[in-house]
């Protein structure tokens, strides 16, 4: 989630047989539009997708702590 002044709310999910785990819900700061434009010059699609899904500076506080659930 994006919000105003170049900031988000981060987080990660992932699910499947024996757990559903989420990171820290984190809030950060967007990285500067270089980054994303040096994003589009990567060799290939692979390393395109990496550059972009690595939005944001690290963490500058959480907000909720990461937790993980046993499903199955």
């Amino acid at each position: 989630m994006v919000l105003e002044g170049r900031r988000a709310i981060t987080w990660h999910e992932a699910w499947g047989v024996p757990a559903y785990r989420f990171s820290d819900m984190a809030v950060s700061t967007l990285r500067a539009p270089e980054h994303f434009e040096a994003c589009m010059t990567q060799a290939s699609p692979e390393d395109v997708f990496r550059c972009l899904y690595d939005a944001t500076e690290p963490a500058d506080a959480v907000c909720i702590p990461a937790r993980e659930y046993e499903i199955g």
